[in-house]
This record gives structure tokens, sequence and C-alpha cells, in this order.
């Protein structure tokens, strides 16, 4: 019995150190657009960010010029965030999560996975449209 007391405080800072890593700050994107954007109509981005949010499986709603709202789900995780664009910004910002573990700060490690893959797809597809080159 003495063993397994000794063993206890381990493995529970391993398991709550297992849990650990799924937690990060919460990643929202708030960044210059790629250059040649603003020669782009505000339509023409909004189309651009839509079809790279499509390619990613987001939903992407229309709310008003210059701001979208896109959802992700999963069999198991959700996330809602607003987009705002200009031609020469970009912000996503999170809205609300379901199973994400969301605190003030926090969140679940996939959410992060989630928001910079979005990011990543729509400034390679901005810099196309704009004529510049990707990656």
């Amino acid at each position: 019995m003495t063993r397994l007391a000794a063993i206890f405080p381990v493995v529970l800072a391993l398991l709550l150190g297992a849990c650990a890593y799924k937690h990060e700050a919460i990643y929202n994107v708030d960044r210059a657009m790629p250059p040649g954007t603003e020669r782009l109509s505000q339509d023409r981005i909004r189309d651009v960010i839509v079809s790279a949010g499509k390619q990613l499986e987001w939903n992407m709603t229309p709310i008003a010029p210059g701001h979208l709202e896109a959802t992700q789900n999963a069999p198991k995780y959700a996330a809602t965030v607003d987009i705002y664009y200009t031609p020469t910004r970009l912000q996503i910002l999170i809205k609300s999560t379901t199973n994400l573990l969301q605190t003030s700060t926090t969140i679940h490690a996939h959410y992060n996975f989630w928001i910079r893959n979005l990011e990543s797809q729509i400034t390679t597809d901005l810099q196309l449209a704009a004529g510049g080159k990707s990656g």
C-alpha cells in the first residue's frame, strides 16, 4: 500500500500533464493583408475568404460588408469566429465554441490548429487573387 501511495502523485501529475498539453492561449488573427490585396474590390476579397473557408469545411455566412461569420463543426467540437476584413487588414476573432474547453484566455489546441489553417488558406488565396506568389 505504501508503494501505491508513493506512485499515486506521479500518476496524477502525468495525467494532469497529459490534459494540459491540449490547452493553449487563444489564437486570434490581427494582421496586415498580403501585398496587392488593396487592389481587390471588397466583394472580391469576401469571395476569396469564403472560398478559402469552404476549402477547409468552414460554413461561411456574410454578416455585413467587411464581416463574415464562420463555423467549423466536427463530431465532438465546434467553433464560430467573426472574420473582419478590409483591403489592408484581416481579423479572425473567437466568438463561441463547443467542447473546446474554452476559458477567458485558453482553449483546446485543436481550435488554434483550425484558426492557423484558416488564416494560412485565406492568406495564400488572397496572394494568388492579388497576382502574387503563394507561400
